[in-house]
């Protein structure tokens, strides 16, 4: 009996040395424990260097279970390795432009936007000019929102960077230094029909065209004009495009503090293996009566028919990502 007793103590003790500080470690405050990245001192940081496959594992090993799917990821880590894009994403800028006025007043910098959003550091504030350094892939304040340098912050780092990861492809669409948004991780949500990614058509630009657009090498992009295309009346999925815009998602625009809308549901419903039932009524059926009147008239007298009416169903679900 006395060797039973002295077993369960050292059980007891075990547990405490190395299950409970594991177990704790792993489920209790995962994202304040971690550092987010070896220098935060200038707050562009937050959320970067938390490896989100930890818990996530079952969507990057979705991610990469075709060719397709892969493809499609990896155009997304592409795009987080692109400061240029980050950086415009970041801002919410709208107006990058390589004009040779600019080029010539600021010398040494050959594409400028102005910051819409502030960094949480306020080194850059909203109406600063903000140039791409040449030869770089980093981006200063060259301007302030008064017009010079009055401030201090021209020559102020505003690079948003967060590529060169194996999990750089989440955070292209979970992250933005300068905002939170209502996650467990406090890093922000974009849906694919985002303004700055593949757009709704709310740019209010003549083609249409998301932001994505004025990054070099995408002005010609089909994922630019996304929201374009699903904006028009001839498009098949036009309007459940439509329908989905009007119905408020949970989460919050980081720039203007409301819900964003669960337009971006097309997207995922066609391009990913996510669970989407749909209910589809089709069109209500016509009976008609002909009546010939003489000489050759025909007095026609059309009735709608509301009761035969037929619903289909489809369901679909599965992983992650397809093409």
């Amino acid at each position: 009996m006395g060797n039973v007793k002295y077993l369960m103590v050292l059980a007891i003790a075990a547990v405490g040395l190395f299950a409970v500080p594991s177990m704790l470690a792993t489920y209790a405050g995962t994202h304040t424990v971690e550092a987010n990245a070896p220098d935060t001192t200038d707050g562009s940081t937050s959320g970067k260097a938390l490896d989100c496959r930890e818990c996530h594992g079952y969507i990057d090993n979705a991610a990469q279970a075709s060719n397709d799917s892969t493809g499609i990821y990896q155009k997304h880590i592409n795009g987080a390795n692109d400061t240029t894009y980050t950086t415009y994403l970041g801002y919410y800028g709208t107006d990058m432009n390589s004009d040779a006025a600019n080029i010539s007043v600021f010398s040494g910098y050959d594409l400028f936007f102005t910051a819409n959003v502030n960094k949480s550091d306020n080194k850059v504030l909203p109406g600063d000019r903000l140039g791409h350094k040449n030869g770089t892939i980093d981006w200063y304040v060259v301007q302030d929102n008064l017009g010079g340098n009055t401030t201090g912050r021209v020559g102020n780092k505003a690079t948003d960077s967060y590529g060169g990861k194996a999990w750089s492809g989440c955070l292209f669409c979970h992250r933005a230094a300068f905002f939170y948004g209502g996650t467990h991780t406090r890093v922000q949500v974009r849906g694919c029909t985002n303004d700055w990614c593949h757009g709704n058509n709310a740019t209010a630009r003549p083609d249409g065209k998301s932001y994505m657009a004025d990054i070099p090498g995408y002005a010609a992009s089909k994922a630019a004009q996304t929201g374009k295309w699903l904006n028009r009346s001839s498009d098949a999925h036009n309007k459940w495009f439509n329908a989905s815009s009007q119905v408020q998602d949970s989460y919050i625009n980081a720039k203007t503090g409301q819900p964003i809308s669960k337009d971006y549901y097309t997207c995922m419903g066609c391009h990913t293996h996510a669970n989407v039932q749909l209910s589809i009524t089709k069109s209500t059926g016509y009976d008609a009566t002909l009546t010939s009147v003489g000489s050759g008239a025909i007095n026609a007298v059309y009735v709608v028919n509301t009761t035969n009416t037929t619903q289909l169903y489809s369901y679909k679900e599965g992983a992650a990502f397809k093409k």
